[in-house]
């Protein structure tokens, strides 16, 4: 004791040392506590998108099936096939290739898709007989009439001005 009276040095180092192994048990005390805290919060933050995925899945699940392939060239799905026989738009198809053929002679593949998209929204008019299969077949399989003219019946009535003109269908 009388050493440590003749040294106040070495309390002090003793003091310092005592302090620094108090302060970095604290500090080690509160990292672990706030690693913890880290690993609870980053637990909810993981359920949340685990119930996030799950609604986003329910979602998509609601969406109604597309009715064409986004290929080139556009072809029909099964829905789209299936909308194509509720609708009968190979029968309107059958019925405006004739009377548009004039119209489209000379054109590439790629024109004969405009032009039929372009004629189905801007200048058909279907017959009271189509307009009913389109109206039943928007009912019957949960679509719009733009699934059903722009998308469906375009694609039949290009697959049949390209049959008409001797180009190959690929759909």
């Amino acid at each position: 004791m009388v050493y440590l009276q003749e040294h106040p040095i070495i309390i002090l180092i003793i003091l310092a040392v005592g302090s620094v192994v108090f302060y970095v048990g604290r500090w080690v005390g509160n990292v672990n506590a706030d690693r913890t805290s880290f690993s609870e919060f980053m637990a909810r933050i993981e359920n949340k998108f685990d119930e996030i995925n799950k609604h986003v899945i329910e979602i998509f699940k609601r969406l109604p099936e597309p009715a064409i392939a986004g290929a080139s060239p556009l072809a029909l799905t099964e829905f789209g096939k299936k909308i194509s026989r509720s609708s009968n738009a190979k029968k309107v198809a059958e019925r405006l290739g004739g009377v548009l053929l004039e119209e489209i002679k000379g054109m590439p593949e790629y024109e004969i898709q405009a032009f039929a998209s372009d004629y189905l929204k801007e200048r058909f008019k279907p017959t009271d007989e189509e307009a009913s299969d389109i109206k039943r077949c928007q009912y019957e399989e949960g679509v719009s009439r733009e699934v059903v003219v722009d998308e469906v019946i375009m694609i039949e009535l290009r697959d049949k001005l390209l049959e008409l003109t001797g180009h190959s269908v690929n759909s």
